[in-house]
């Protein structure tokens, strides 16, 4: 068992305020080639904070922010919070079922967005990013252990939790931490997905230390080549990658890394093939495993990784961040000896306050402290763990079925709950399958007796539900699910991903031109399949924002043409993206003999100038 204890006295927007006060000139925000410095950013995000106000936003009031990663979005937090508020963030990609349902299960007491009357927010008070107040922002709006954020994580219940974090939790996180050393001088990356709770440490570590925050814009989606390029434009000290993006960036270019004074490695497990050869190659000056769920407010642990041992299969998690209770038990809730399995419980000042409207579960999931002081809290973490001889965990797996993809925390029980909805559906399982260093939903479908599950259809209802991240990448309809012998689903049994239906109707069109074989060829090394055609959707083969990325990337190097990621998403069958490399081509050769037809015509011209100045010496 390990206890750290610390207390904390001030709020987010109080400890942001007292750097504006201190270094008003400098630099606290980029965003494109725009800045703000912690005077600019505290004047506008105090008239924003005026307009919520005035529209009723107060102490522990939920505010929907329906944007993407911006400047914006960053000035909205900021504000809310000195409204007295806790902002929410709402993905504008998000189903508007989804939306409806978040805002719903929170109580938002009004929406920032510039969406004249989005449906999902119906009696609310919507107030625009460019709101002004007309009276003085509130000083008094915000208090430690009041609400700050509200972030969803998926449920096994088939339903979205919803956590409310206090400003103590965060301030924990970034309050003199113990894991990292963030100074005025720091530079820090924000590229997580901003409603999830790896901002926390993007954003507040840098504005609540009197650093500087550098956004990364939504659009193009933050691949490889985009860490890359924000590396080499802006140099920052501080990085946090989830895995997936880590793995990726450092196959791009593995001495990346080098200039960073931390970078820390999320959501994910590391991979120890890669994690040795960055340590043996050019690494970062610390390279950091974060560990932590959500309700204990990004990190419970941390590991800076020096070395690994050539036979290790897992990079350890490390030990607890201050202000952190870790413990790990056996089934009975007592504590297991060194080197045996437990589950992980974690406490302490970064835990949130629950799941809000819902007493019940925030009760069987964050229990009272039998182990430490009078009003402590336990939150059961679901992992399972050991401690190493030198104190640091080691994760082993999970108690259930809850998975992590791409840094994302998926319930499959909640994807099962959304296809069971079908009418064709009688009963489904969900599960995360690798596919080579990919780890992919699979929504194995038992139809109903006599009835054909539309797959296609079956996808677009899903969509309209469900974010994206818990949208199955393949679909396998089976007549019915294997069982053991005592009459149970048998989930080692299913089939692999070459018994997936294909979501498009109609038949399989194999490629008809180069190009399509060349972009089709593109595709099934990435998605690592065979069976699809032109026509097929990239997102319902297996695709997702990261191996967008390497499609582009490859499409670059084959065809020698700049394709934006977002066309892959634009253009999602081979057919469609095939088109648009075409007009690329014609576009880039018509540049060519443009090119090439200047130049002749000017060495043309010299040829005249010279022979007319020589003819004109002569005479």
């Amino acid at each position: 068992m390990v206890y750290a204890d610390q207390t904390i006295t001030t709020s987010v927007d109080g400890l942001f305020r007292h750097w504006a006060a201190r270094t008003p000139d400098a630099i606290a925000m980029r965003f494109h080639d725009r800045v703000w410095t912690y005077a600019r950013l505290d004047a506008e995000s105090d008239r924003l904070a005026a307009a919520l106000a005035e529209v009723g936003v107060g102490r522990d009031a939920v505010v929907g922010l329906h944007g993407r990663r911006g400047a914006s979005l960053v000035i909205a937090m900021l504000a809310v919070l000195k409204a007295g508020g806790a902002y929410l963030v709402l993905d504008p990609a998000y189903p508007d079922e989804r939306l409806r349902l978040m805002v719903t299960d929170t109580r938002v007491a009004a929406v920032v967005s510039d969406r004249v009357d989005p449906g999902w927010a119906a009696g609310m008070p919507v107030v625009p990013y460019a709101a002004r107040g007309a009276e003085a922002v509130p000083t008094h709006g915000s208090h430690p252990e009041g609400l700050a954020a509200v972030m969803f994580t998926s449920g096994s219940t088939g339903r979205p939790k919803a956590v409310g974090v206090p400003h103590g939790a965060i301030l924990r996180l970034i309050v003199a931490p113990d894991f990292v050393d963030i100074t005025p001088a720091d530079v820090q990356l924000h590229l997580g997905d901003p409603s999830f709770d790896i901002t926390t440490l993007e954003v507040w570590g840098a504005l609540c230390n009197g650093a500087q925050v550098v956004v990364l814009p939504a659009d193009p989606p933050a691949g490889p080549e985009e860490v890359i390029a924000a590396l080499r434009e802006h140099r920052p000290s501080l990085v946090s990658l989830t895995a997936s993006l880590f793995n990726r960036t450092f196959d791009r270019d593995a001495g990346v890394f080098a200039e960073l004074r931390y970078l820390f490695v999320v959501g994910e497990p590391m991979d120890p093939v890669r994690t040795r050869a960055l340590l043996r190659g050019r690494p970062p000056a610390h390279l950091v495993n974060g560990y932590g769920p959500t309700e204990n407010t990004t990190f419970s642990t941390c590991h800076d990784v020096t070395a690994l041992a050539d036979d290790a299969v897992r990079v350890p998690v490390g030990v607890a961040v201050n202000g952190t209770s870790l413990v790990v038990l056996d089934p009975d809730m007592s504590p297991v000896p060194v080197g045996e399995v437990g589950e992980l419980w974690v406490g302490g000042t970064g835990l949130a306050r629950g799941y809000l409207g819902d007493p019940a579960l925030t009760a069987d999931r964050f229990v009272p402290d039998p182990f430490g002081t009078h009003g402590g809290r336990l939150y059961r973490t679901g992992d399972l763990v050991r401690e190493l001889p030198d104190g640091a965990l080691d994760v082993l797996g999970r108690i259930d079925q809850q998975v992590k993809i791409r840094g994302y925390r998926v319930e499959p029980g909640e994807i099962e709950g959304a296809v069971r909805t079908t009418p064709d559906v009688a009963d489904c399982v969900v599960l995360a399958t690798p596919v080579g260093e990919d780890l992919r939903l699979v929504a194995y479908v038992e139809p109903r007796s006599g009835h054909t599950v539309d797959v296609a259809g079956l996808l677009a209802g899903l969509r309209a539900r469900l974010p994206r991240h818990l949208i199955p990448n393949h679909i396998v309809v089976l007549e019915s699910f294997p069982l053991t012998g005592s009459g149970k689903i048998d989930r080692n049994a299913f089939p692999g991903i070459e018994a997936g239906s294909r979501a498009t109707a109609g038949e399989r069109v194999p490629p008809r031109t180069t190009i399509e074989a060349d972009l089709w060829r593109i595709w099934s090394e990435a998605l690592l399949i065979g069976d699809f055609g032109v026509h097929d959707d990239f997102f319902s083969l297996g695709g997702h924002s990261l191996l967008a990325t390497g499609i582009a990337l490859e499409i670059r190097e084959r065809f020698g043409i700049e394709l934006p990621v977002r066309t892959v998403f634009e253009r999602p069958t081979v057919a469609r993206l095939a088109e648009r490399v075409a007009e690329a081509r014609r576009a880039t050769t018509d540049r060519l003999d443009d090119i090439v037809d200047a130049v002749e015509a000017l060495a043309r011209r010299q040829d005249s100038e010279i022979t007319g100045h020589g003819g004109s010496g002569s005479a």
